[in-house]
């Protein structure tokens, strides 16, 4: 089963590059998604406020930053952890 976000009703969006990321609420929980702009239908990857606190420790940050990429089909490259990471740790206090 698809999910679909209507971006005229979400929160905050911002547009990072290629990347999107959508300050929105998913199963009824706030939630940080980035969205590969210009590849309709690729996964995308889901941060929730419950987890937020995790990525203030830098291994948790970074590992998940690889599974990111990993998830959204970008090029794993140290450029692309940084730059993945980097939205997501300036992001979480538009999250919480």
């Amino acid at each position: 089963m698809g999910v679909s976000i209507d971006l005229r009703k979400a929160h905050l969006t911002r547009q990072h590059g290629d990347l999107v990321a959508v300050y929105t609420w998913m199963n009824d929980e706030r939630a940080l998604i980035l969205i590969p702009a210009h590849r309709p239908g690729a996964p995308w990857y889901v941060v929730f406020e419950s987890a937020a606190f995790k990525y203030d420790d830098p291994k948790y940050l970074a590992t998940q930053c690889v599974k990111a990429c990993d998830v959204m089909g970008i090029e794993p490259s140290r450029p692309n952890w940084v730059r993945v990471a980097t939205i997501i740790n300036e992001g979480l206090p538009d999250l919480i």
